[in-house]
């Protein structure tokens, strides 16, 4: 489970061959699409400015499906003031169907 950037390594750590094996499920609160893979104290400063640090980033997008067969949701408010609706539908839109058999 993870929130805004957490979640975006959640999912990014659920891809993981290995952690799929340990890993029931991963919930997003406001899961953006395009997330930072290193973080600098500097980079704070996105609260105010709204703009991606200039770190090393993925797309949720891309990789979500490879997550599969563990299960995604997430919970996402309609006026999130640094993730559009729109990215989260298209994340969600790109993830595969969970497999229905989990123990």
């Amino acid at each position: 489970m993870g929130v805004s950037e957490g979640a975006g390594l959640s999912v990014l750590a659920a891809t993981d061959p290995l952690t799929k094996t340990e890993t029931l499920g991963v919930v997003g609160l406001g899961l953006p699409d395009l997330n930072e893979l290193g973080w600098r104290w500097k980079d704070s400063l996105i609260s105010l400015t709204h703009r991606v640090p200039s770190e090393p980033t993925f797309s949720a997008a891309a990789i979500v499906a490879n997550i599969a067969p563990i299960p995604l949701a997430a919970i996402h408010s309609t006026h999130d003031e640094f993730v559009p609706l729109a990215d989260i539908q298209n994340v969600l839109r790109r993830a595969a169907q969970p497999n229905s058999r989990l123990p």
